[in-house]
């Protein structure tokens, strides 16, 4: 099988397009025929920390917003299945796309993401926001599940190597953390208390722009971030909610953030979720 690196599917995807343009007879904006043999690899579900949750839940929920078909096969090894370690991964005939970000622009230059219908400048806009979002509350999250370590022991460890035989069960946990605890140092979030000041300090950010971007496309029931017509940017703010929510219990200040400073959002997170029949079971 040949596998695509990050980029190459989509890639496929836009020369296609392009392709189909050239001809003449093709709009631009017409969708490009949906392959009939998309699969979605997934951790199982024991190892589904927050930080996990929220990627793997993203990507299948943006696919039911799209009305697109698609089945799951759960492994142990997902996230190693790809040269390049980035998960999600989607595969489609002798293709593969690997992490959140590529697969949503796979969609996207197929032409079934709802922004499509937006001007060029709102969708500038979505994706701008989309971004803002996603970096914001993944960087949590992991903070949240690899720096903290009554969370690390409690929940993080076992579920991700207590599958593992020993010496594997003792190494790996060790290498994942401090590969994670790199990465969120060289973005900015050290594992200590500035880290941690941090996080909620961008979180409480995030939620005032969500919650004023919500008023000023109307405030109402049936508003939207970007309307009255949900988008694939809704959808992930919900999934990142819900994802976040499983650690709630482990820290105070996130408990209060989302249930006492900005309890609509919680109410939002599930109206977007109750919109796609609850993805969520998906992942059970």
């Amino acid at each position: 099988m040949a596998l695509c690196s990050s980029f190459q599917l989509t890639r496929v995807a836009a020369l296609a397009v392009q392709g189909s343009a050239s001809g003449g007879d093709v709009d631009p904006r017409e969708r490009l025929p949906w392959p009939d043999n998309i699969i979605v690899y997934l951790p199982s579900n024991e190892q589904l920390s927050a930080d996990y949750m929220s990627r793997c839940l993203s990507v299948i929920s943006v696919l039911k917003l799209c009305n697109l078909k698609f089945d799951i096969h759960r492994c142990r090894n997902a996230e190693f299945l790809a040269p390049d370690k980035l998960w999600p991964l989607l595969r489609s005939g002798e293709n593969l796309a690997t992490g959140f970000e590529n697969i949503v622009d796979y969609i996207r230059i197929l032409g079934y993401l709802p922004s499509r219908n937006y001007s060029e400048m709102q969708q500038a806009e979505m994706m701008t926001f989309l971004i803002y979002i996603d970096s914001t509350m993944y960087s949590a999250e992991r903070f949240l599940c690899w720096c903290s370590k009554n969370e690390f022991q409690r929940r993080t460890k076992p579920r991700h190597f207590s599958f593992y035989s020993k010496p594997l069960r003792i190494i790996l946990p060790l290498l994942k953390a401090w590969e994670t605890k790199t990465n969120l140092n060289m973005l900015g979030y050290p594992s200590d208390k500035t880290g941690h000041t941090r996080v909620f300090q961008e979180l409480r950010t995030l939620c005032k722009s969500v919650t004023a971007k919500l008023q000023k496309s109307g405030g109402g029931e049936e508003s939207f971030l970007f309307g009255p017509q949900i988008t694939e940017v809704d959808v992930v703010f919900a999934c990142h909610v819900e994802a976040i929510k499983d650690v709630f219990d482990s820290f105070s200040e996130l408990s209060k953030l989302f249930n006492s400073d900005f309890p609509h959002l919680l109410h939002f997170s599930k109206k977007c979720m109750d919109q796609l029949s609850n993805p969520k079971v998906l992942l059970k």
